[in-house]
């Protein structure tokens, strides 16, 4: 009984092992992907260079959550927003309020959530904020890309997610 016991913890903890294995995989998985769908993009469609250059190829890209994270601070820094009187469309001007490099380093910081064994009540409302539906940003940003993949017939790629799809661009 005992040594059928063990037995079982030693499968239980081998499984447990594989399904961190399997996640890691995946997780570079889609970067890869990623990074293999927009060098396709750009050899079958070079008007596309200077976008996938600023976002999803920019040097600073290493893994899926910095291409998030640098399409998302593209668009919003280079979206035009109306200005404060008046509402008309010739009044556009960029979001030049926001600094680039504190708009990234909030996304980074979202998406390197990490939990701390010590809470203040202010880490624990920071905390519930980077939260979505009990996932972290990451894990939730990755299920709704692959949700879109699955759902949506018209959409091939998780780059036409990443730089098309509302809430990504």
């Amino acid at each position: 009984d005992l040594v059928e016991k063990n037995n079982n913890v030693g499968v239980v903890n081998d499984e447990k092992m594989e399904d961190e294995n399997e996640e890691e995989n995946e997780d570079e998985d889609l970067g890869v992907r990623l990074k293999r769908e927009a060098l396709e993009a750009l050899e079958e469609e070079p008007e596309l260079c200077m976008l996938l250059h600023k976002t999803v190829l920019a040097p600073d890209v290493v893994t899926f959550e910095d291409a998030v994270a640098s399409t998302v601070c593209y668009r919003m820094l280079m979206t035009p927003c109306v200005g404060g009187s008046g509402g008309s469309s010739s009044n556009k001007e960029h979001n030049l309020q926001f600094c680039p490099i504190v708009l990234r380093s909030i996304f980074d910081d979202a998406f390197q959530q990490k939990q701390h064994q010590q809470q203040n009540d202010d880490d624990l409302i920071l905390e519930s904020l980077l939260k979505e539906g009990g996932n972290t940003v990451r894990d939730a940003v990755r299920k709704d890309v692959l949700a879109v993949l699955q759902r949506d017939p018209a959409c091939e790629t998780i780059l036409e997610v990443i730089l098309f799809f509302k809430g990504f661009a």
